[in-house]
């Protein structure tokens, strides 16, 4: 605790002595959303500069670096895409597949303790499974899964990216591929919601619901950052902006419906029809 008046905010009381500088710093110094520790704000400001991904600084602990991204992605949503500088696309693509493989061994664990109560003969929504064969099962999500999911999270950004930016360049888009491939992959931080909810699959009717009203919620969260990006580094406004924001989604929606239609389609064609057998007799002759 100290006393005096904050050396960042004029005639705020100081409560505390920044770490770094040694400046008394106020409340507003403490509450700021990147604060670490006694900080004040133009220590703080000179450690992370506006713009900067908390992921692509050095001189941070990667626990550190990876929270505050997630802070960053999530909770700042705007000032992040709208002012995010240019870098390299490797460390986006290695920050995506830390968050997908993360989110595979949270799912794990989430359902490992069903999967404990069905082998002690608990009833739950696992035990219409065989429970014999579900233990392999996550042995290999538990130690393959979120080496796959790396993967899948690198191929994931890297075609979101691509559509993104082909979307963008449709309309008119000024800003390079790098720029749309670091947004999708630090934009693809929103999987992360999908870990705890992983358990409301176990529930029949609600778990779906759960579902798809998280992933519509996700899509539109995943547009709107495309629109945040389109105007402040494709140069582009209003409809045009609009359009590249939701081109990736609007195409996800119809392979959906496509997909979906299809499959009906299939089924009503080679299921057999469950119509009662009329019986028609032979007309007289």
């Amino acid at each position: 605790m100290t006393s005096g008046v904050c050396a960042a905010h004029a005639g705020q009381p100081a409560f505390v002595t920044c770490r770094v500088c040694g400046s008394p710093a106020c409340a507003y110094c403490l509450s700021a959303p990147d604060t670490d520790g006694d900080t004040c704000t133009r220590c703080r400001e000179r450690e992370a500069p506006t713009g900067v991904i908390a992921w692509e600084r050095r001189d941070l602990g990667i626990g550190k670096r990876f929270v505050r991204t997630v802070r960053q992605v999530l909770g700042q949503t705007g000032p992040t895409f709208s002012e995010l500088r240019e870098g390299s696309v490797g460390p986006a693509l290695g920050y995506v597949a830390l968050v997908y493989a993360l989110t595979s061994l949270s799912a794990c664990v989430v359902l490992a303790p069903f999967l404990l109560l069905a082998l002690l003969g608990w009833q739950t929504p696992l035990a219409v499974a065989d429970t014999a064969a579900l233990v392999p099962v996550l042995v290999a999500a538990l130690c393959g899964g979120p080496i796959v999911q790396a993967g899948v999270g690198v191929v994931a950004a890297a075609v979101l990216g691509s559509v993104y930016h082909a979307g963008a360049k449709l309309v008119g888009g000024a800003g390079g591929f790098d720029v749309s491939l670091r947004a999708a992959a630090y934009g693809l931080t929103v999987v992360l919601v999908w870990a705890p909810l992983t358990v409301s699959l176990l529930l029949p009717t609600i778990g779906l619901v759960v579902l798809l009203v998280v992933f519509a919620g996700q899509l539109v969260w995943g547009a709107n950052v495309g629109v945040i990006v389109a105007r402040s580094h494709h140069g582009l406004e209003g409809a045009r902006a609009t359009f590249a924001g939701w081109f990736p989604a609007a195409l996800l929606i119809v392979a959906l419906a496509v997909i979906g239609g299809g499959a009906w389609l299939v089924r009503d064609v080679t299921e057999p029809s469950q119509a009662p057998d009329l019986y028609y007799p032979d007309p007289e002759y």
